[in-house]
This record gives structure tokens, C-alpha cells and sequence, in this order.
């Protein structure tokens, strides 16, 4: 899988796991790969008041990439600034 396969299967999650009043985007610059990981930075665009939330957002994501690839790659998304 490519970089910019990677970049679109997250996005499409990241739109369809939506916070309140808040959206998060992928930071491309800070992309890269080892192995079958993909290490994606991601940052929301706004401060949140609940970061847990954020957190459980990026964990559902990862663990829905997972099974839609079945483990073919795998997917950390890391929050930044």
C-alpha cells in the first residue's frame, strides 16, 4: 500500500468518526512507514475539552483500518501539534 492509499483510507475514517464541533486532519509531512506500519500524525483542529474522547476516536479508527485490511497493514495514528 502506498502513502497516499494510506493517506485516503484514513481520511475516509477520520469523516466518519467525526468529534463534537471539532474535525481532525492528517499531517502528510509527518507520515512514514516500517514495515507493514503506517505511522500517520493526525491533529485536530481546534483545542479539545474532552481528550479522551480524541483518543477512544483514534483507537476505533486504528482497529476498523485493521479489520478492513485484514492485517495486510497497520495503521498507528499518532496525535501531534
Amino acid at each position: 500500500m502506498d502513502e497516499e492509499r494510506v493517506v485516503q483510507l484514513v481520511e475516509k475514517y477520520l469523516r466518519t468518526h467525526p468529534l463534537r464541533n471539532a474535525s481532525i486532519e492528517v499531517v502528510k509531512q509527518g507520515l512514514r512507514q516500517d514495515g507493514k506500519w503506517w505511522y500517520v500524525p493526525v491533529r485536530p483542529d481546534r483545542e479539545l475539552p474532552r481528550t479522551y474522547e480524541y483518543y477512544e476516536v483514534l483507537t476505533e479508527i486504528e482497529d476498523e483500518i485493521k479489520q478492513e485490511m485484514n492485517g495486510e497493514v497497520d495503521v498507528l495514528l499518532v496525535p501531534c501539534s
